[in-house]
């Protein structure tokens, strides 16, 4: 069974679409929203929904870290609220130990974590002070990639709709001295 966790902002309209979809699949036993904009929140109908929320905006990676946390199943899926997933995709997933199964968008590794499959114990706490940008690259290590089809994006639907470029850039100071450490 797979819990999916999902931070928004709500700026994409593939969400509402996506979590009926989700709904539906008997695999997904539980759709964890964390809602970084409650002025934005719409209203979402599934069962399986839990929202996670502090009234303000935690970033993308603090908010993956928050819901593993909370996640139930074994398996998780780290997905972007601007993605869609092809039908078939989840429910032939294949995930194996020490593997994360990533976005191929035909780019290398570029756009992988805009939707991650790995085991929940095997996730890596990204540091808190990292908030929007390589919390998907560390989630590489000790892990061997396979990349999936079936995944489309805008990409960069929240980035383009906020101003964080500083955050950004602190990201890769921090990034950068993790690596060399």
């Amino acid at each position: 069974m797979i819990s999916i966790i999902i931070p928004t902002m709500w700026f994409s309209d593939c969400l509402d679409n996506m979590v009926k979809k989700y709904d539906k699949i008997d695999e997904i036993t539980e759709i964890i929203i964390i809602d970084n904009n409650v002025d934005g929140r719409r209203e979402l109908q599934s069962d399986k929904i839990t929202f996670l929320t502090t009234g303000v905006n935690l970033y993308v990676n603090p908010a993956w870290n928050w819901g593993v946390r909370e996640a139930k199943e074994d398996i998780i899926i780290i997905a972007n609220d601007d993605i869609i997933v092809a039908d078939g995709v989840i429910e032939n997933l294949d995930l194996k130990r020490g593997e994360i199964l990533g976005a191929d968008m035909n780019k290398g590794l570029w756009g992988f974590g805009t939707f991650m499959v790995m085991y929940k114990d095997e996730y890596l706490k990204i540091p808190e002070e990292m908030k929007i940008w390589f919390g998907d690259n560390l989630q590489l290590q000790n892990k061997t990639l396979r990349q999936i089809n079936g995944i489309k994006t805008d990409m960069n639907t929240t980035i383009n709709s906020i101003n964080c470029f500083d955050i950004i850039e602190e990201d890769k100071n921090i990034w950068t001295r993790l690596l060399s450490s």
